[in-house]
């Protein structure tokens, strides 16, 4: 096994997925069937029906708004990493997303084998 999956392995870490209604066809069983394919122990899921957390990182990630008459975009298909003792008013050390409206200069789309590589580092200190 390569170092990498190691690092992933770690005891301590932990993931959140957060699953948001974007398209048409997302509603709570749909989350539930997507979260089917992510079983880990260090894996919790979550359902956000009314975009709450989404807007919430949307403003703090600087996200521009979609719908209209919103200030602020959702946080969606976004990966934040957080060292560890990490709080919720902390920003995250990195991360990466994959929205067609979001500049490189605010971060890098998503690229896994460089969001791994930023983990490893994260779970190495």
């Amino acid at each position: 096994m390569d170092e990498a999956v190691k690092r992933l392995a770690a005891p301590d870490l932990r993931v959140h997925v957060v699953w948001v209604p974007i398209l048409p066809d997302d509603d709570a069983q749909a989350a539930a069937r997507a979260a089917r394919r992510f079983v880990d122990a260090r894996v919790t899921h979550y359902w956000d029906p009314d975009r709450a957390l989404g807007l919430s990182l949307g403003a703090r990630l600087g996200l521009p708004p979609r719908d209209p008459g919103r200030v602020t975009g959702v946080a969606w298909d976004v990966y934040l990493l957080y060292g560890r003792g990490a709080r919720w008013a902390d920003a995250p050390a990195f991360w990466m997303h994959q929205l067609d409206d979001v500049p490189l200069s605010k971060a890098p789309r998503l690229d896994g084998a460089a969001l791994l590589q930023r983990l490893g580092a994260l779970t190495a200190r």
